[in-house]
């Protein structure tokens, strides 16, 4: 797997023994993209790097990796007046069939280590916090649980005190430019890769909001 930027944290997350991470930083930086490159690393046979082949690698259906995001619409199908991670998203609530993180992280990994994204993090409703809050108390020992937000002071400090954060930065231009040389392009990205992808894969969008 090639991960543009972010060589130091590359460098430094498989020495940490941390069970709980926050990954702070702007939109678009690649947050995402290491924590499951991290969640590839911890159950490739050959470690870190991950090999991006194997099964263990494959994260579409891993069993072993976890997704949690923000609702953005409500049970009548409604756009939401604000995301929201629900607490039926962490703990089982009776009657209900969709699986919750407590559910999830209970049974053992079919690989060697389980890994759930907690993204978007600051959309944490306070029971579902509260409930979060229970499992990065005593993780099992074969989990890591990975909270991604905008920063430490968007998210409850209660979830934030139990967590190793990790701050990801803009990339420098320079890195951008392996990418495109459209000056447009690099000035609306603003040091987010996200944004420079978004922008080559939509023109004709990108043109309209850059009014070309």
């Amino acid at each position: 797997m090639q991960i543009l930027g972010h060589q130091r944290i590359l460098e430094l997350l498989p020495r940490l023994r941390s069970q709980t991470f926050l990954f702070s930083g702007p939109e678009g930086v690649g947050r995402r993209t290491v924590a499951g490159w991290f969640a590839r690393g911890l159950n490739c046979p050959q470690g870190f790097p991950p090999c991006g082949r194997c099964a263990s690698c494959r994260l579409e259906l891993h069993p072993d990796y976890l997704e949690i995001a923000p609702e953005r619409e409500t049970r009548t199908g409604r756009k939401a007046r604000v995301p929201q991670i629900r607490l039926e998203q962490i703990a089982p609530r009776e009657g209900s069939e969709e699986q919750s993180l407590l559910d999830w992280i209970a049974t053992y990994p079919r690989f060697k280590t389980k890994v759930a994204v907690i993204d978007g993090a600051h959309w944490l409703g306070e029971p579902a916090a509260n409930a979060l809050l229970k499992v990065l108390e005593e993780p099992p020992a074969f989990a890591r649980l990975i909270l991604v937000a905008p920063s430490r002071e968007q998210v409850l400090p209660t979830l934030v005190s139990r967590s190793l954060e990790v701050t990801f930065s803009p990339l420098p231009e320079a890195l951008l430019q392996t990418l495109t040389a459209d000056p447009e392009v690099l000035a609306f990205a603003q040091g987010s890769v996200g944004k420079v992808r978004w922008a080559l894969e939509h023109p004709a969008e990108f043109g309209k909001l850059s009014s070309r």
